[in-house]
């Protein structure tokens, strides 16, 4: 009851590395990553409005309360092999978290015409409700230009640990 668990590899990747005379293949790997206490997830408020800032949300979720905390783990492998050297280590890692809250403050900026033309068909489909957020405009290179809060912008997050 509330767990969930990843067998074997989530994530291989496998890198070229040549910086400062250091010449290797790095392989990075996270696998067998669990999550317990689940169901520890209590007085969850998302997307909560906040009063003069028509386009900021609140959302609140506290986690690792009772009956147990809220538990992460998983495996780090990393391998690399060079002209001068040579790691093959594992290490697990793990976190637990107990009595714990987080705060995220939202920015959603939604196009007008999309939203009042929004079919109600579509009303739980979140790809829907995503496509209505107004698009940042993107130099050549990807970076936003213009305003820096327009779209979806994480404008605060904030993490309470007892």
């Amino acid at each position: 009851e509330g767990d969930l668990f990843f067998s074997g590899d989530l994530v291989r990747e496998r890198l070229k590395v040549n910086v400062g005379g250091l010449n290797a293949v790095i392989e990075l790997g996270i696998s067998n990553v669990r999550a317990s206490g689940l169901d520890s997830l209590s007085a969850l408020s998302l997307l909560h409005p906040v009063m003069g800032e028509s386009s900021v949300l609140n959302n609140t979720a506290l986690f690792g309360v009772e009956p147990e905390p809220l538990r992460l783990s998983l495996t780090l492998s990393i391998m690399g092999k060079g002209d001068e050297v040579e790691v093959d280590n594992e290490v697990e890692l793990s976190l637990t978290l107990k009595d714990d809250e987080l705060m995220l403050k939202l920015l959603a900026q939604m196009m007008e015409p999309p939203f009042l033309n929004f079919p109600l068909e579509d009303v739980f489909n979140h790809y829907c409700w995503i496509d209505t957020i107004v698009k940042p405009e993107l130099d050549e290179y990807g970076v936003r230009v213009g305003e820096p809060d327009s779209g979806l912008v994480l404008q605060n997050m904030t993490m309470a640990v007892a």
